[in-house]
Order: C-alpha cells, then structure tokens, then sequence
C-alpha cells in the first residue's frame, strides 16, 4: 500500500504469479466477510475499480516476488496498526495509500500518474482528493 497505493484488500491478494518484471498486475481482493457465530471467512473476489496493471518500485519487487499466499485484512490491518503503535502515531492501510499518492504528486509526477497508480475510475477523483496543496508555498517555490 506504502509504496503500490494498493488497497488493503488488493495487497492482501497478490502473488508472486500477479508479477512481471516491474508490473503487477491487480486483478483481484480478498474481502473479509464478518459473520455473526461464526469464524471470520475471506474470499478472493474482483477488484473495486476493476483490472489493471501498476508499476512497482524496483526495490520492493523482491517483497512482491516472495509472496506465495493470500492473507486476511485483519492481519495485515493490525500489523500496521502496531507498527504505527511503536513509532508513536495512528496508522491504518488508507494512511499508507494516501501517503503514496501525496508523495508522488510532491515529487513532480504527473496527475495522469498518479491517477492511473491509483486506480481510480477518473482524473477527477484524483484531482479532487490530492490537490490540497498549501498554495503560499507552492505559488512562492514556483515564482519566488
């Protein structure tokens, strides 16, 4: 999610198998279903915003390419709840989402990018949810 802007439910899904070289592949998610008296299930289903492909940054395609089995949401939920716990702040998968989508539009990468990155149905999705920028700033980095 950190470093993909894949949704919890995608990170949880892919496999080695959803790899070639630097593109992986997001065609599916594993939806945790919350039954009441029963044990929490999982089932792979399709993804929200539907198939694509997703460039992932060289260095984590080693991580990628050592994943041979779907987890749960809850687990993964949890470890970065209590990863964020041990540094002092609140963390969820969203949080990391977010970050990876701020980060690379910071970082000068073009809004057709990032919202392809991202996955969402339109432009103006992305438009819409990243373009809180601190306008002094930026109006005094671009001009002086």
């Amino acid at each position: 999610m950190m470093y993909a802007g894949l949704r919890i439910g995608e990170a949880c899904a892919i496999t080695s198998s959803d790899v070639t070289g630097d593109r992986l592949r997001v065609d599916k998610q594993v939806q945790q279903l919350h039954e009441t008296g029963k044990p929490t299930t999982t089932k792979v289903g399709p993804t929200k915003s539907g198939v694509a492909e997703v460039v992932i940054p060289h260095f984590l395609t080693g991580v990628v390419l050592s994943l041979d089995k779907t987890t749960k949401p809850d687990v993964v939920r949890e470890s970065i709840r209590r990863a964020g716990l041990k540094v002092g702040i609140r963390l969820n998968p969203h949080m990391l989402r977010h970050w990876y989508a701020s980060t690379m539009l910071a970082r000068g990468v073009p809004l057709s990018v990032v919202s392809e990155q991202m996955r969402h149905s339109d432009i103006a999705v992305t438009l819409r949810t990243y373009s809180q920028a601190n306008t002094s700033r930026t109006i005094h980095d671009t001009f002086g």
